[in-house]
């Protein structure tokens, strides 16, 4: 089964895909001009039964808002710290990430 919600961070309001596993979490991590929906055979595939795969939109793309400040968000380190405080409100604090 695949849940889908917002959340909000300090760089955008980010949009989360993620599997009902309870396996070791994976988060999936798009490319530049990509969306989570590159992942989408992964997140409705068998694999996700297992692990706790997890999808999200950067900022900018697919379905999460704009960045609120750019020359913030939009550098690897503004990335970096978007991911974690996605990841801090999912209450992941050990994953596998793949990108």
């Amino acid at each position: 089964m695949l849940k889908k919600h917002v959340i909000h961070t300090s760089h955008a309001d980010i949009s989360v895909a993620e599997t009902t596993g309870t396996g070791l979490p994976v988060v999936l991590i798009h490319g530049n001009s990509c969306s989570k929906e590159v992942f989408r055979k992964q997140l409705e595939g068998p694999m996700g039964d297992s692990y706790r795969l997890i999808a999200f939109d950067m900022a900018g793309h697919g379905e999460s808002s704009d960045a609120v400040d750019p020359a913030r968000t939009y550098s690897l380190s503004g990335l970096a710290d978007m991911t974690m405080e996605v990841l801090e409100a999912l209450d992941v604090n050990r994953a596998v990430v793949y990108g």
